[in-house]
């Protein structure tokens, strides 16, 4: 049975728009609740509309999405299944040249190379090309009673079932956990890349679905031509309903969100070009340098979207940003600078989108993250790694958890090891972490299993609720304002006693300080487009690195508003 919980007011109102309205907008601030009016929701439309739902997201948070439909509603667990793909497509196998008779059961033997399908009478030989290409490195038996194919295992989740026709033609359709979905499932969890690659087979076998979920839109719908967005604009053609989440709507830039403009209501603009025209000021390079006409678009968005705000639900929540400076010195200071002027200048051809990194900008930032894999100042401890010891020891001493964001692998590694060495139990979490892996360091954090995490921004900034951590310490950032903002509003998660404080640790005097105004400026982009947005002080201070001097005064004055 769903758990016994009672919505607030905004969420219902929430959910009586999305039942009203058939494409619709919750662009509410993280931390507001956005998930459980979409689990009542895709509830309602199976209970009431009879129909489907295929809810997308980015692959970290699919158990939790799963669990929490569990949690909130009466679907029962195969109903809610997640999905990474069709089964292969039927392979056909004519053995009338080698058609003989054995009336005895024979199991599939790997190792002999021998291999039978048996109708009840007859056993065929196949070939061990045929069966090695559709169940590689598994160990089959032969059922005669119904003349299935078994999988020899203790997770038996995949069945084929073999026919002989009078032709004497096999067909072996390898069946999977996917097959259920035409059976049982209700709602369909699955990634971006998965639908774009499987949409039609899946719209094809469950015409029933009639509502689409795009969770954390801002991860996989934010560019038009992409092949996540063109499946989603064919979709649409078949699904009537369609719920976009998001706390990010506008990603850096104003055409990122023309997608979600098109699918709700295209008639709009009737297409990007004609979005472009109305809305972007172009450079020389056709390349958008600002954005115009900014009221149609708010008017839009204040017509098919709600907006709940953090402070309306919890009040206002003490965030206290501190961005301490180390300094560069030794073998790892004189690495850097034979990078420096070239990385400034890359970085000044790719500022308005912080994307696209030059290899000598590359080069400048590991040398900072990660000297060791260069072999730069071996055995020694890097400045920033000096200065994260002093703030972890302090979490030693009181026993409070803590967050750790960087977005070099290499550093995520080396600060793992670190609060392992001074006693910490500590989980990871990175592109390289599995779903799984990732549901039970959630969990075993948010139980005080844990007593930290390390933390990719990409990877956990969004879907997690660490309402009790108090202190969040980013190191290596990445160019998004969305991947700064929605990870450290992981903290910002239900009622907060204490202050959150946000601790960015940096270098002095280094390209570092050019990355923090690359997000100062996306901030003032995203507030000028959507008014309730914060601009926030990252720097601290004003930059004393003269030679970004020019770069950082593109990012224009800096408040915490």
């Amino acid at each position: 049975m769903a758990e016994e919980f009672t919505p607030r007011p905004d969420q219902i109102a929430t959910l009586a728009k999305l039942m009203q309205t058939p494409r619709y907008i919750d662009r509410s601030e993280p931390g507001t609740g956005k998930t459980l009016p979409a689990c009542l929701y895709t509830w309602w439309n199976w209970t009431r509309q009879g129909k489907k739902t295929v809810w997308l997201q980015p692959l970290g948070i699919v158990g939790k999405n799963r669990q929490e439909l569990l949690r909130f509603t009466d679907f029962k667990p195969d109903e809610v299944v997640i999905f990474k793909g069709p089964p292969p497509a039927v392979k056909t196998v004519n053995l009338l040249t080698d058609l003989k008779t054995k009336p005895v059961y024979q199991v599939v033997d790997k190792d002999k190379k021998r291999f039978f399908v048996v109708d009840g009478v007859r056993t065929f030989p196949v070939s061990s090309e045929m069966i090695n290409d559709l169940w590689e490195g598994r160990c089959l038996s032969v059922t005669p009673a119904d003349g299935t194919l078994r999988q020899k295992s203790s997770k038996p989740q995949i069945i084929g079932r073999v026919e002989i026709t009078p032709r004497g033609e096999e067909f072996l359709n390898q069946g999977t956990l996917q097959q259920q979905l035409r059976l049982n499932a209700k709602v369909i969890l699955m990634g971006a890349d998965a639908f774009a690659d499987h949409q039609g087979w899946l719209l094809k076998h469950n015409p029933d679905i009639d509502l689409i979920i795009g969770d954390e839109w801002h991860t996989m719908f934010a560019g038009n031509a992409s092949a996540r967005t063109q499946a989603l604009y064919a979709a649409l053609q078949h699904v009537a309903r369609l719920e976009i989440m998001t706390g990010t709507l506008v990603k850096g830039k104003l055409s990122s969100a023309y997608p979600a403009i098109a699918m709700i209501e295209p008639r709009y603009y009737g297409c990007y070009e004609s979005f472009m025209n109305y809305h972007a000021i172009l450079d020389g390079h056709n390349k958008p340098i600002g954005w115009i006409n900014i009221p149609k678009f708010q008017a839009i968005l204040s017509r098919h979207s709600t907006l709940i705000k953090f402070k309306d639900v919890y009040g206002d929540v003490p965030v206290v940003f501190q961005t301490e400076y180390v300094d560069l010195a030794g073998a790892q200071l004189a690495a850097y600078k034979e990078f420096e002027d070239k990385a400034i200048l890359e970085l000044e051809d790719m500022f308005l989108t912080g994307a696209n990194e030059g290899v000598n900008l590359i080069r400048a930032r590991q040398i900072l993250s990660c000297p060791e894999i260069f072999k730069i100042g071996r055995g020694e401890t890097t400045a920033r790694d000096e200065r994260l010891s002093v703030h972890l020891e302090d979490h030693k001493a009181t026993g409070e958890p803590f967050v750790i964001f960087t977005a070099s692998m290499p550093e995520q590694e080396r600060i793992l090891k670190m609060c392992s060495d001074m006693g910490f139990r500590v989980g990871l979490m990175n592109g390289n972490t599995s779903t799984a892996r990732r549901v039970k360091n959630d969990e075993d954090f948010r139980a005080g299993r844990l007593d930290g995490l390390v933390c990719s921004p990409q990877v956990a900034a969004f879907g997690y609720n660490w309402g009790h951590v108090d202190h969040f310490i980013y190191l290596h950032m990445t160019y998004g304002e969305d991947d700064f903002e929605q990870s450290w509003k992981r903290g910002t998660r239900g009622v907060r006693t204490r202050p959150l404080l946000v601790t960015l640790i940096t270098y002095d005097d280094t390209v570092e300080e050019a990355v923090l105004g690359v997000i100062v400026k996306k901030m003032h982009l995203a507030k000028e487009i959507d008014p309730h947005k914060q601009v926030i002080n990252l720097h601290g201070r004003k930059p004393k690195f003269d030679k970004l001097e020019p770069l950082l005064n593109m990012a224009g004055g800096e408040t915490n508003g």
